[in-house]
């Protein structure tokens, strides 16, 4: 992955700007990918779930962050956990399609996660 890529991953991966920010910055790049790739951990999802139980960031918020993420080919998952990671950010990214983020959502995903 080249550098400028790699950092505005991480910024993704670590939710480090606002949506708006993210959107462009990665505006710039084509969706087939073939490179490394960052990994996105429990610990980046339980970070940014945190930012939302301390009222930093909305479920909008949450839910638009997941879908930049979701079936994103520069972004792997921590292979031990890769399955409950691609089930979280479905989650998180499609909320009509699952449970809709609440506080005790958000808590039940950390002690899952966690």
């Amino acid at each position: 992955m080249d550098d400028e890529r790699h950092l505005i991953i991480l910024k993704l991966i670590n939710f480090d700007a606002s949506i708006r920010e993210l959107k462009d910055l990665l505006r710039s790049f084509v969706w087939d990918y073939e490179g490394s790739c960052a990994e996105l951990n429990c610990e980046h999802i339980c970070k940014v779930i945190r930012r939302y139980l301390n009222s930093d960031l909305t479920k909008h918020d949450i839910e638009e962050w997941a879908n930049l993420i979701e079936a994103r080919e520069d972004i792997t998952f921590e292979l031990s956990k890769k399955s409950l990671l691609q089930n979280v950010i479905h989650e998180l990214a499609n909320p009509k399609l699952s449970t809709e983020l609440s506080i005790k959502k958000g808590e039940e995903m950390i002690d899952l996660l966690c």
